[in-house]
């Protein structure tokens, strides 16, 4: 086990208590800022998790030393654009790193990989378009050695789902594709997956809580992607058969104007719509194992979660509101308002109070923002989420200040 080994070994000693000076301060600024996050996102990182590799690896120095860095001259309100250049040298190392066929070596290389997206989250770069570029190529990576991981079960550790999950975020917040074809995508077999009961939720490992919410994700990014897919060819097939391209935007937006599309479309809109209906069933599921288990039965790292199920099940009805959907004729997976707002609005309360814990915690809740800040509806609940978001980007993390813009404009097209 290259993480934390089921056999004795020698204790693991901080790093600052060894080293008290130059670039060690840097870890333990860092190890320092996660230690008391309930989340699993971020315990993986903790030093209890990744101390042993920590101290063997000098690229994983390297980029915990810079993650630490950043974070320090962050907080502190000082310029880090001088530490592009340090970013990219590692990236450059990571990813070459992750080219190798060896598992020890790809395991640090994906682990200073993770850790790295944290950084890029921290370095001014509003677009994100940093974050973007690295967690799809981490992907490629994970995809181009599935073999190792497959035959290495070790390796699919909560590093590894991290991994999938930030890939997933990226692509659901983006609109971008996680490729697979439909007929594989994974939410068609989500009734084949043992759902978290009351009972499993509660002692399961949380490992197995991460690697569900993967999967939950990249089934979501991908009904996303073919939603996205099959709305845009409705719109050109309408606008083939009733308008100009040049009056598109004029032609009636109503459900029964897309009536006459072809068989073969319609089949491909209910397989989507079918799939989004097992996805949805899988994540209320989910919920209700935590909603029908008191809050002092469920671990906090296993509840600090449920935002990101709560966060898919508002998302996966907002997929639906085009009208072309209504003219296929079938029950589409959309919730209530009432209840889409309910979900929203108690996802953000964790997020806001995991602000309490630490940076970033609250930092891994941003990419909901697109859907559960949406739905904020009073004056009170849009203040709340700006404010949220506005002690996130004083503290450093640069893409906070994009998502804020995103909101009021949001905000301002929704009340037209």
């Amino acid at each position: 086990m290259i993480f934390v080994s089921s056999h004795p070994k020698p204790a693991v000693v901080s790093p600052g208590l060894s080293s008290p000076s130059g670039p060690w301060i840097f870890s333990d600024v860092f190890f320092n800022a996660i230690r008391y996050s309930f989340s699993p996102l971020i315990c993986i990182f903790s030093f209890d998790s990744i101390g042993a590799i920590f101290q063997e690896n000098k690229l994983v120095q390297d980029v915990v030393f810079l993650v630490g860095k950043t974070y320090l001259l962050h907080i502190s309100y000082r310029r880090t654009y001088d530490l592009r250049e340090s970013l990219h040298r590692l990236q450059y190392q990571v990813l070459q790193e992750l080219d190798i066929s060896n598992t020890k070596r790809f395991t640090a290389a994906l682990l200073s990989a993770c850790l790295l997206s944290l950084v890029e989250k921290l370095i001014i770069d509003e677009s994100a378009k940093g974050w973007r570029s690295l967690t799809r190529k981490i992907r490629a990576f994970i995809l181009f050695h599935a073999g190792i991981t497959e035959t290495q079960p070790h390796l699919r550790s909560s590093v590894y789902w991290f991994a999938r999950i930030s890939n997933a975020t990226r692509a659901i917040c983006f609109g971008e594709n996680l490729p697979l074809p439909l007929s594989s995508m994974t939410c068609v077999k989500l009734e084949t997956l043992r759902y978290p009961t009351s009972q499993i939720s509660i002692s399961a490992r949380v490992e197995e809580n991460i690697e569900l919410l993967a999967i939950y994700l990249e089934s979501w990014a991908r009904v996303q992607s073919w939603s996205i897919y099959w709305v845009k060819k409705s719109e050109e097939l309408y606008s083939k058969d009733n308008c100009s391209k040049t009056h598109i935007s004029s032609c009636p937006a109503l459900g029964k104007t897309y009536g006459k599309l072809p068989s073969e479309h319609i089949t491909l809109g209910i397989e989507i719509i079918c799939s989004a209906s097992r996805l949805q069933r899988a994540i209320i599921t989910t919920i209700l194992s935590y909603v029908d288990t008191p809050v002092s039965g469920i671990r906090p790292a296993i509840l600090s979660l449920l935002p990101y199920y709560q966060w898919s099940l508002a998302g996966l009805s907002r997929q639906f509101d085009h009208p072309a959907w209504s003219s296929l004729g079938c029950s589409l997976p959309i919730m209530h308002n009432d209840l889409i707002h309910q979900q929203a609005i108690q996802a953000f309360e964790f997020a806001e109070e995991s602000l309490r814990s630490t940076d970033f915690e609250a930092l891994l809740y941003i990419p909901i923002m697109n859907v559960v800040g949406f739905e904020m509806q009073t004056e009170q609940e849009r203040t709340r989420v700006l404010e949220f978001v506005a002690t996130l980007k004083t503290k450093g993390f640069a893409v906070a200040g994009k998502v804020e813009r995103d909101l009021k404009t949001a905000w301002v097209g929704k009340m037209q």
